[in-house]
């Protein structure tokens, strides 16, 4: 069993993405309009502003229109990219912004993932990208398989400037086996490049069998992929000790790496963790 220690309470509530870049923590909320920075002790660095969209107060009229960046990563020369889940025609935009530093945001360029969208909804009847990672030379998304069907995925996709998130970049599909935590089936919920070539992913264990809607969380667990020829499938998985959803996992260095979780709750801010892989 793997140990959370909370580092600190961030600005948002319902975190669902982050990436270690220049030892900042890059966070987004699936629920809300920005990039939010904090350090590795949790102290709030600022934020940026990726949609020009206006979040209405009012829980489900929220829902309805939040553009749902589940997934983030930095893609090489330093830039980030922040995807939607793709799970209604609201939420198929994907954001590319430089990375905390000189210049920030000032190439905020946004991404119409549509095309790319329509193609995964062939393979996957209740699309639900939660978390995307650069590793072994691609772009990789996670396909959260917690509707009826539990169609967990894992994306492989071109890592190329000139077709980013287009149609014609996906390379493969794995389809992923996770099992279940306390008798609830577990789906993706991100990954994040590990040391030594290691993808590394999150999931949680939410009982619910609608990709729109929440349900009680049991828990979440920590693991790793491997690859025989040319599909993935899970090679390991460890529980973590707190029941928490968790939604954003972003490895630091070495055996550490940080997690942020949602509780399904806009009045409840979300927590920041940090834990290690011991072997």
């Amino acid at each position: 069993m793997i140990q959370l220690e909370q580092v600190a309470k961030l600005k948002v509530s319902a975190a669902s993405g982050c990436v270690i870049v220049n030892d900042a923590v890059h966070v987004v909320a699936d629920d809300d309009v920005s990039l939010h920075v904090y350090g590795l002790d949790g102290s709030g660095r600022g934020s940026l502003r990726l949609l020009p969209d206006e979040m209405p107060s009012d829980e489900k009229d929220r829902k309805k229109r939040k553009p749902d960046f589940e997934a983030l990563t930095a893609l090489p020369g330093g830039r980030l990219l922040s995807i939607g889940s793709g799970s209604t025609p609201a939420r198929e935009r994907a954001i590319e912004v430089s990375a905390w530093g000189p210049g920030w945001g000032e190439r905020t360029r946004i991404i119409d993932a549509g095309p790319l969208f329509t193609r995964l909804r062939s393979e996957f009847s209740e699309l639900n990208i939660e978390g995307c990672a650069v590793h072994d030379g691609a772009l990789w998304l996670a396909q959260r398989g917690n509707g009826a069907k539990r169609e967990n995925g894992l994306i492989r996709l071109k890592l190329d400037a000139s077709m980013l998130l287009s149609r014609s970049s996906v390379v493969g599909i794995s389809r992923i086996t996770l099992g279940e935590l306390d008798g609830v089936p577990l789906s993706i919920t991100d990954l994040s490049a590990g040391p030594g070539g290691v993808l590394h992913f999150s999931a949680a264990a939410e009982d619910t069998d609608d990709p729109y809607l929440d349900g009680e969380c049991m828990g979440s667990v920590i693991g790793a992929f491997e690859f025989v020829d040319g599909q993935a499938r899970v090679a390991w998985t460890r529980k973590l000790d707190q029941v928490v959803k968790i939604e954003g996992l972003a490895w630091h260095r070495d055996d550490q790496f940080f997690l942020v979780a949602d509780a399904d709750d806009p009045t409840v801010q979300a927590p920041l963790f940090r834990a290690r892989l011991k072997k």
